[in-house]
């Protein structure tokens, strides 16, 4: 796992070739995603992106949403190479995100679509377990559509979050960007939703086509997986 290269937004863009997948991963309606989209996430404020490598070639990617102000991070917006999926990947980049957003924050989180079976299998198989019923029901109130939201099974009786952190969560951006956002009332908002930042958009098996986000992915508010998939960033 490194961090992900500008230059490598070429070969992501292409691993999402239909609406479906385009959609569970990054929250956008339409295929395709062009590079410098990628490019620009990448470069979003508390976005860190990461690859995942086998024999020096790029096989996975996905990203951490960082809120320090909160003290949380969201794994959104991943997505595993077509040629490769079907062998683990998207598991393995899960689970070593979140040890990578662990080692920022103690609370760690991510979003699936819910009609993402494919993502919501390979997290169930990583052991990651959803946030309370009380919890989803807050984080979906402005979102697009109501999200599966996960945890990693270490974390699951770990640092609680408080009333202000779930509202604030409740008004976190489309994984996508250029979603438009509730007209709200305004408040601190430090969370992307959904499409990819669980996306988590929708979030899609990393081995499975289109997973977040996400989302995707968004774009804060959580990991989606194709992982097509992080929480729709703010």
């Amino acid at each position: 796992m490194h961090t992900f290269p500008p230059d490598s937004a070429g070969v992501v863009a292409g691993w999402a070739r239909t609406d479906a997948e385009v959609l569970m991963w990054c929250g956008r309606a339409t295929a395709s995603v062009p590079a410098e989209q990628i490019i620009t996430w990448a470069g979003e404020d508390g976005v860190e992106p990461f690859g995942l490598y086998r024999d020096q070639r790029l096989v996975a990617n996905g990203e951490l949403w960082v809120d320090d102000d909160e003290a949380e991070v969201e794994l959104a917006r991943l997505i595993v190479d077509p040629s490769e999926r079907g062998q683990g990947l998207g598991r393995h980049l899960a689970l070593r995100l979140a040890d990578l957003a662990r080692s920022r924050h103690p609370r760690v989180f991510l979003r699936v679509h819910p009609s993402n079976i494919a993502a919501r299998r390979c997290y169930t198989a990583s052991g990651f377990e959803p946030v309370e019923p009380h919890l989803a029901a807050a984080w979906n109130a402005f979102q697009p559509i109501g999200y599966t939201w996960l945890r990693p099974p270490a974390l699951r009786h770990a640092a609680a979050w408080s009333h202000d952190s779930v509202m604030r969560r409740s008004r976190a951006r489309p994984l996508d960007r250029a979603l438009p956002r509730a007209d709200l009332p305004r408040i601190p908002d430090r969370h992307r939703s959904g499409t990819g930042r669980a996306g988590q958009a929708p979030t899609q098996d990393a081995d499975s086509p289109a997973h977040q986000n996400g989302d995707s992915a968004l774009s804060r508010t959580r990991i989606a997986t194709t992982f097509i998939g992080k929480p729709i960033r703010r």
